[in-house]
């Protein structure tokens, strides 16, 4: 909403469809022509009540 020029439906759904490289909690995000998010997918393991890190996907 801070990158638009005004506070419009179509301008922030234009800005959000801009979006590259964002870096955001789980890594870098970039919206893709079918307004997808594409970023890293994190594994994780439940085993009981401990959750383990297995690995990190990346497209």
């Amino acid at each position: 909403m801070e990158r638009t020029a005004e506070l419009t439906p179509k301008s922030i759904r234009d800005e959000i469809a801009n979006t590259k490289d964002f870096v955001g909690v789980t890594g870098r995000i970039t919206i893709n022509e079918q307004r997808n998010a594409v970023k890293p997918a994190v594994v994780v393991k439940v085993d009981g009540t401990v959750n383990r890190y297995v690995t990190t996907i990346t497209p």
